[in-house]
């Protein structure tokens, strides 16, 4: 038998440095002082049954590749784990040894090949050659094909999941991964945090050079304040239409370091245009609350024009304002408080309330617990009541046992029950509202008008609740339809209403302002048109129902016989004039969808449309996107540093491509 040569030997191990080396099979280092003498003694000590010389090599490779597999083999080519799957007693070579009759031919790399369910892709009915074998294990080393891919889902799941960094360094984690991956050598903790850092670059700079293609943008924001260390930021969303979908993302959060004047918002805000290439000429609309602040912040930036109040945060105000205003209601809410207060208070009561739904038929795992309001929670109040009126009967047994709080009597829990009813399309229109993959800010305008002919349509049962109804009717009134505020007037919220098809102009309640968002969409194409005439435009029609959609589903079928003849006439382009003409699509269908099936027939309203319909209707996102923070910033995260913070954020939203391409 020849004497194995030195490059022979030198293929099984990956040099490190001058002296040692690394096994690509065991993955232990061998001191080797620039000769082979050591690793020929690890070989043979530790993988006897790996040929040592280049005509062994070929000779295993080549019969590999012309023998015929066993039937007892079979049972290697289709694993189902990454780790080696074998009959009891068996393990390593010993299983091959007991499964094949050729044993000696056989290699212990193809043996550790078998680690990795993805070596049986490629098998069929034949053993791998050892030069693929030594590929796949060093795939696992540091900067290996698998550990790079490996690394980088640790780093998305630290990132999508919330994880806090430590998490690499939790005993229990890499316990999992030796068992799952004995292969793969897990990095450190401050290799992921410079990973998050450079992984950030990356996308971010992906994200830049695609916003450049972005032909318009919707921007939210809002400011938070982490509790743990009384640091404020301002957050960021951006929201868009990119091959036929609308797309979001968190461009971060910024931590504000002096006052909240509308003019340091303003700088900000330009900064960050700048810093995204987001030209402000291509922002659509920038959503905020209504703090004074930023809403200056914005008017400075973007213009008052481009401003749009959130449409939930103003609904909220309704609300509060209305049940503050019914005399006495405020009483009982507040016994309602204090009771839910108690039971989240006392671990007995609570206990006694869990029991009581067990013994009247609830599942251990269905009971449920009552709802305290919280002032910065829309609709809290809603739900806290909702609940407790659920679970009224359980509470008056379990307070019987107790002096103090006092249960609410009877006729309070009827006036309650009333005011649930009355407050529940409240309740229904945020969610409506609320979402960000599908059209929100068309529908401001037609809830907004179906909201207030249901209050109208409204009868209540009690003092409590016809005193509730007037003060929504007349809240609604002043924040959506008097003289200051009227919904109407608003240029970007009245062209996405008529530039969608599920709406077009049967919820204005003013010719004037129809006329004036008609003149507006008409000047929007190339070709001057004629003012429209606004003359014999229809009124409002009544309805006897009180659901907000069904409202809707009256008035389309009442008003859309007149609209061809409010458009004969007027001068309208010939392309939004065969818009207006067609029929009402129903109010589940896609408006985008819609657009994208008839852009050759409508290639400047579909322009348009991509423009408007992108707008998103609250600021919600923003929201979310504190919500996130506040659980980033948890605990074991309360030091994570401001730009730290920005990239985690960022790193959650973006798609999965950006991760995985």
């Amino acid at each position: 038998m020849s004497m194995p040569t030195s490059k022979s030997i030198k293929r099984y191990f990956t040099k490190i440095d001058a002296i040692s080396s690394r096994c690509r099979f065991c993955l232990k280092i061998v001191k080797n002082h620039s000769n082979t003498t050591n690793l020929l003694s690890h070989m043979k000590r530790k993988h006897p049954m790996i040929p040592l010389n280049q005509k062994s090599i070929m000779n295993v490779e080549s019969k590999s590749e012309q023998e015929e597999p066993c039937k007892k083999r079979q049972c290697f080519e289709k694993p189902t784990s990454p780790i080696i799957q074998s009959e009891p007693g068996c393990s390593g070579s010993r299983t091959i040894e007991r499964s094949c009759d050729n044993i000696s031919n056989l290699s212990e790399a193809t043996t550790l090949s078998i680690l990795d369910s993805s070596s049986f892709s490629h098998i069929k009915g034949k053993q791998k050659k050892v030069t693929e074998v030594f590929e796949e294990v060093s795939s696992y080393t540091e900067g290996g094909r698998n550990a790079s891919k490996i690394t980088n889902a640790i780093l998305y799941m630290l990132a999508v999941d919330n994880m806090p960094l430590k998490t690499v360094e939790n005993k229990g984690f890499k316990k999992f991964l030796q068992t799952t991956l004995p292969l793969y050598k897990l990095p450190c903790r401050k290799t992921f945090t410079n990973m998050m850092d450079e992984r950030y670059e990356v996308i971010s700079s992906q994200i830049k050079e695609d916003f450049k293609n972005v032909l318009n943008f919707t921007i939210t924001t809002d400011i938070w304040t982490d509790s743990f260390n009384t640091r404020s930021f301002m957050g960021i969303t951006v929201h868009f239409f990119n091959m036929g979908e609308l797309k979001s993302v968190n461009i971060g959060v910024i931590m504000l370091e002096k006052s909240h004047t509308g003019e340091y918002i303003c700088e900000k805000l330009n900064d960050l245009c700048v810093q995204w290439n987001i030209d402000k000429e291509k922002v659509t609309a920038i959503v905020t609350d209504n703090g004074s602040n930023v809403v200056k912040g914005a008017y400075l930036c973007f213009g008052k024009k481009k401003h749009l109040p959130c449409f939930a945060h103003t609904l909220n105000l309704v609300v509060t304002n209305a049940l503050k205003l019914t005399t006495h209601l405020s009483d009982i809410i507040n016994k309602v408080k204090e009771i839910v207060a108690f039971f989240k208070h006392s671990t007995k009561a609570t206990e006694e309330l869990k029991s009581q739904q067990i013994q009247n038929g609830a599942p251990n795992n269905k009971t449920l617990k009552l709802i305290q309001q919280c002032e910065t929670r829309w609709n809290s109040t809603y739900l806290m009541l909702q609940r407790f009126l659920l679970l009224a009967t359980y509470i008056s047994s379990v307070l019987f046992n107790y002096k103090n709080p006092t249960m609410v009597n009877h006729d309070e829990i009827e006036i309650l029950e009333e005011v649930v009813l009355i407050l529940k399309p409240f309740q229904l229109l945020t969610t409506e509202i609320s979402g960000e993959k599908y059209v929100t800010a068309s529908k401001i305008i037609p809830l907004a008008h179906c909201l207030k002919l249901s209050l109208n349509r409204l009868d209540g049962s009690t003092e409590f609740g016809k005193e509730l109804i007037t003060n929504l009717g007349n809240e609604v009134q002043k924040r959506f339809y008097s003289e200051e505020s009227f919904i109407e007037r608003n240029e970007i919220l009245a062209v996405a209403t008529v530039i969608d098809p599920r709406f077009k102009k049967i919820h204005f309640e003013s010719a004037r302002s129809l006329s004036n968002t008609l003149n507006i969409i008409s000047k929007m194409f190339p070709t001057k048109t004629r003012e429209v005439d606004s003359e014999g435009f229809f009124k409002s029609v009544s309805d006897n129902s009180n659901d907000i959609w069904n409202i809707h589903e009256n008035l389309v079928v009442s008003k859309e016989s007149r609209i061809s003849d409010v458009n004969s006439g007027n001068g309208l382009p010939t392309e939004l004039k065969q818009y207006l003409d067609q029929s009402i699509i129903a109010r589940n269908d896609d408006p985008i969808q819609y657009f994208k099936q008839l852009k050759i027939a409508f290639p400047e309203l579909y322009k348009i449309a991509t423009k408007y319909l992108s707008v998103v209707g609250t600021s919600l996102p923003c929201e979310r996107l504190f919500s996130r923070a506040g659980e980033i910033l948890a605990d074991k995260r309360s030091r994570l540093t401001g730009p730290h913070l920005s990239n985690l954020i960022f790193l959650s939203s973006i798609e999965d491509k950006y991760w995985f391409e």
